[in-house]
């Protein structure tokens, strides 16, 4: 009981004297009604103050005494269930060579010129094919592979003793990722202007002055290659693998 209120026993000692009845009161004194105590009645929109919060959105508040009715369910922007990781992006951890880790990566960038390859193995997975010879020249660790076409579509190609090879790697008995190009060494001496392991030979690879012709080598032919850039400064791969010579006496 408040002080000053006709009833509280501190009223007399402190003097104090009701002049006007309280803001939740009503009757009694002068009034026709009896005393009586008015309960607050309406409702209020629940907010947070500006500190980074946002507020409910659909959520009314019925404080009316001496019940509490809450109104629809609040929702918060950009919140979705609870528990779960919501919209944000999918993070992965890079490992280089076992010695440096980088967690909470969503990007990886690929640079140089030794990419060979990037092969999605399944829904959350690739496997980078990346040949990198550091730079200087050299040559990497030895890869496998099988022909599986031919063509002489390079500039300076056609009309030569040269062919480029498409190979399909293989690791461990399987083929792994896609096809890569590769050259043969013992051709690459072999231009318009330079004869064919010393022979001169025509547009069409026959040697001059009889009817043996220089061949590819051929589809099928299984091939042991590295990625260098040791004989002309590309990183390519290389490998060495003697061309058949067909044809007929004169």
């Amino acid at each position: 009981m408040a002080i000053g209120e006709p009833d509280d026993f501190r009223t007399p000692t402190f003097l104090h004297v009701e002049r006007f009845p309280g803001q939740m009161t009503r009757g009694g004194t002068g009034s026709g009604y009896l005393p009586s105590i008015n309960p607050p009645s309406g409702e209020s929109a629940l907010a947070f103050p500006p500190f980074g919060i946002p507020g409910f959105q659909g959520g009314s508040f019925n404080f009316a005494f001496p019940q509490l009715n809450i109104g629809p369910p609040a929702t918060f922007p950009g919140w979705s269930g609870l528990g779960g990781g919501g919209g944000g992006p999918t993070t992965i951890t890079v490992i280089d060579d076992g010695t440096t880790t980088f967690p909470g990566v969503d990007t990886i960038n690929f640079t140089g010129s030794a990419l060979v390859s990037v092969t999605s193995t399944g829904p959350s997975s690739v496997d980078v094919n990346y040949q990198d010879t550091g730079g200087g020249g050299g040559g990497s660790t030895i890869e496998y592979g099988q022909i599986t076409a031919v063509d002489q579509t390079p500039a300076g190609f056609t009309g030569t003793a040269r062919w480029r090879y498409t190979v399909q790697p293989y690791v461990n008995g399987l083929s792994s990722g896609g096809t890569v190009f590769a050259y043969n060494l013992l051709e690459k001496n072999n231009t318009a202007a330079t004869p064919s392991y010393g022979y001169a030979t025509s547009a069409a690879q026959l040697v001059t002055g009889t009817q043996y012709y220089f061949k590819n080598v051929p589809v099928n032919t299984w091939i042991s290659m590295e990625s260098t850039d040791d004989p002309d400064g590309l990183v390519t791969y290389w490998f060495s693998a003697p061309n058949p010579i067909d044809g007929t006496c004169t």
